[in-house]
């Protein structure tokens, strides 16, 4: 009767091992099944000794445990599909996620930056007169022109992973992603404010457009991930608060790696920038 009841596990224990690829929530069922697979032997042993039934889910117990502790050989073609396929995959699957974050941070950074040009006396308030000119006539183009093109990238590679990283850390609080999300929206919306009112819009949009985005659409998708790490946390749906956020977390974990790699592309962007020296 225990083998007829736990025959069922057995098998499809026996053929996760044998699958050549597994999901993540295959990987978690293989584990969850060995332990109570390892379990059932330890009984069969101790209360019931059949050598046949004891021998065979022994073997079905190794390929498992063979399957669970083997190593993955890093290869060129490992390597590939990481980018070609694991990366590509995990962004899109936060790909509207992305879109929603992109469009409400724009919204923001639009409505703060308009109401501030309507108001002068509220942008005098948050950045002095003295502040805007100084702004407009050399700090922002200073950002962009200040460092060479390797360490303007390396400072654009830092900040990508520092924000990516602290959006998966305490992304499932829900509260940090939206705070980082909403001051980089309010600051964008505020130089934007302050370059118009000083004359300057043109140098804004011919700097934030070629080097800004690459920078806003990363805290745009790190934002992103990291709220979607929260909702799978608060609506797990038909699995576990656990089991929906290792799944969640496996796939923020490469984006986080995606958004770490993107500095190349600083560089290059940044090497033709009309301000650099």
């Amino acid at each position: 009767m225990f083998a007829v009841a736990h025959a069922p596990q057995w098998r499809r224990l026996e053929m996760l091992a044998a699958q050549r690829r597994l999901t993540g929530r295959e990987a978690d069922e293989l584990v969850h099944l060995y332990r109570q697979g390892a379990t059932h032997l330890s009984l069969l042993r101790s209360s019931a000794p059949d050598p046949g039934l004891v021998s065979e889910l022994s073997v079905i117990l190794v390929r498992a445990r063979a399957r669970i502790a083997s190593p993955n050989t890093l290869t060129w073609a490992t390597i590939a599909a990481f980018f070609t396929r694991t990366i590509p995959a995990a962004l899109y699957r936060i790909r509207w996620w992305s879109v929603v974050v992109s469009a409400a941070c724009l919204l923001v950074a639009a409505v703060a930056g308009w109401w501030m040009v309507m108001n002068p006396d509220v942008l005098n308030t948050v950045v002095t007169p003295e502040e805007q000119r100084y702004i407009a006539e050399q700090a922002f183009a200073s950002y962009y022109s200040e460092y060479p093109s390797a360490s303007f990238a390396a400072l654009v590679w830092t900040n990508n992973a520092i924000i990516a990283a602290l959006c998966v850390a305490t992304g499932i609080t829900g509260l940090y992603p939206a705070q980082i999300l909403f001051s980089n929206s309010l600051n964008v919306g505020v130089m934007w404010a302050v370059m118009r009112v000083q004359g300057a819009e043109g140098v804004f949009w011919s700097l934030i457009l070629p080097h800004g985005l690459l920078e806003l659409s990363c805290v745009f998708v790190a934002g992103a991930a990291g709220m979607r790490l929260f909702w799978a946390w608060l609506v797990p749906g038909h699995r576990s608060r656990a089991q929906s956020l290792a799944e969640e977390g496996r796939t923020t974990m490469v984006i986080v790696v995606a958004l770490t790699i993107d500095w190349p592309s600083a560089a290059s962007s940044r090497a033709s920038s009309p301000g650099r020296r």
